[in-house]
């Protein structure tokens, strides 16, 4: 059979998403006109690819066996089209997730070099993409660092992020100018459940366990201020999130800086060793200047943890 490949990018969308609003928004169409073509690839495949409820979407085992090689014919279909336009290959970066760190200095890279023409992806965790940057579907990644990596990739600590705790505002921690991470051990800390994310979970699991907290993984897909504010409320559990995540702006909520020390979020840029692709080599070295330029590692100049990174 031939496939449409109008619908199999909007079923990787989809699965990197994992939510149809946001992977409508990525298309520049509306929700409705998504599903409707999600439901034409499966009536075309013949498959259910995604189960969906009105509270959570999930890959079925056939949406999983037909992910990796629905990435890879999107792959080969945009590098016919550029082969034939003559157009310059675009930089695959997959940023994780689009409200993270990764997503903000992927735009501060092309702020920086509007030639450099960026195609973004989410695939939520380094663990899921990393495969796919063995594979070539992508160009540049970014994730915590931990355990053993392969030889083929070469990674920079590029970014170093402050995490912050947020309260209802009459919280007992909200009238502090600033809280220690010690000062939690009284309230304790939730962030949204991990899922795959196994970088975040282990690296607050570790937070917590140093300061001696209480670590909470509610089931929760998009934060809200109703929510920290439901769950802080008395002397309940703060919300731990970090400086470019996408909190919500709200005056029933305190956010709070981290410090003595200063937990940080160590991001690095991962990229194949042998990568001989120009345009790679250079949104490298665009990213290494910005990190200096816009200070992403100045938390290095304070009492930080955990000890021991070098940008």
């Amino acid at each position: 059979m031939d496939l449409d490949m109008a619908l199999v990018r909007a079923f990787v969308l989809c699965a990197e998403e994992l939510h149809f609003g946001h992977a409508a928004e990525r298309l520049s169409i509306t929700q409705q006109a998504l599903s409707k073509r999600i439901t034409k690839l499966e009536s075309d495949l013949g498959l259910t690819l995604f189960d969906r409820s009105t509270r959570s979407v999930a890959l079925t085992e056939s949406g999983q066996r037909f992910l990796p090689p629905a990435r890879e014919a999107l792959a080969a279909a945009d590098a016919a089209v550029a082969a034939v336009q003559g157009t310059p290959r675009t930089l695959r970066v997959d940023v994780l997730h689009e409200r993270l760190a990764p997503a903000v200095m992927a735009r501060r890279l092309v702020e920086k070099d509007s030639a450099i023409a960026v195609e973004l992806s989410s695939r939520r965790t380094l663990t899921h993409a990393v495969p796919a940057l063995l594979r070539g579907e992508i160009d540049l990644t970014f994730g915590r660092i931990h355990g053993q990596q392969p030889r083929a990739l070469t990674h920079r600590i590029i970014r170093l992020e402050p995490l912050l705790v947020a309260v209802d505002a009459d919280h007992p921690l909200a009238a502090l100018d600033a809280v220690r991470p010690a000062d939690l051990a009284d309230y304790g800390l939730w962030t949204p459940t991990p899922g795959s994310a196994s970088e975040w979970s282990g690296f607050v699991s570790r937070l917590a366990q140093t300061f001696g907290c209480v670590l909470r993984f509610p089931n929760v897909d998009n934060v809200t201020a109703e929510e920290i504010v439901a769950r802080s409320r008395g002397a309940g559990p703060a919300f731990l999130t970090g400086t470019d995540v996408q909190n919500p702006v709200d005056p029933r909520v305190r956010v709070l800086d981290l410090v003595d020390p200063m937990p940080v979020y160590p991001w690095s840029l991962v990229w194949r060793t042998a990568e001989r692709h120009p345009l790679v080599a250079h949104a490298v070295s665009v990213l290494t200047d910005l990190s200096v330029a816009d200070g992403w590692c100045d938390a290095l100049r304070h009492p930080h943890w955990p000890e021991g990174l070098a940008a």
